[in-house]
């Protein structure tokens, strides 16, 4: 009976033995570990080095992009610098004298935008057209509003 009963124990860790077959097989790396199927037959100690090659790999890969995208940033900005270089800067000047204008004594006109020095400041120097068309409406109105008198050319008799 004791035969019988080692019999079926052996049957039994066969069994078991095939059925894990498939999952567990020496490791590729050839350490003399078990590797399982989840870690593609890598032993434990082989699939953490492998995964941290690869994130090694990651690593530099993503740092070659950004030190590719910082080297063409640098580029660029020596390019527009250049620009800003050799653009002179445009002086502020006087539109009616041509008088060169510090930021204190430069004046926009409200109405024309233009900018003029401290002289030509007032509409009536620097022939503002909107100021030029209101003077001409208040002449027409004047004109309209006060009655004319005119002599006869020939005096009658």
């Amino acid at each position: 009976m004791s035969t019988n009963k080692e019999c079926e124990e052996c049957e039994e860790s066969k069994e078991y033995s095939n059925k894990n077959d498939n999952n567990f097989r020496l490791c590729k790396n050839g350490c003399g570990f078990y590797g399982s199927k989840d870690l593609d037959y890598y032993c434990s100690a082989c699939s953490k080095k492998k995964s941290v090659k690869n994130e090694d790999k990651l690593n530099v890969n993503n740092n070659i992009i950004n030190t590719n995208k910082n080297i063409l940033d640098e580029t660029t900005t020596k390019v527009v610098s250049n620009k800003k270089i050799n653009k002179k800067r445009k002086r502020l000047r006087c539109n009616i004298c041509r008088k060169r204008l510090a930021l204190h004594t430069k004046f926009e006109c409200p109405d024309c935008k233009t900018i003029t020095c401290s002289i030509h400041r007032y509409h009536e120097e620097h022939n503002c057209p909107k100021i030029n068309e209101i003077l001409e409406r208040k002449n027409k109105q004047l004109k309209n509003l006060l009655p004319t008198i005119i002599a006869s050319k020939i005096e009658k008799i």
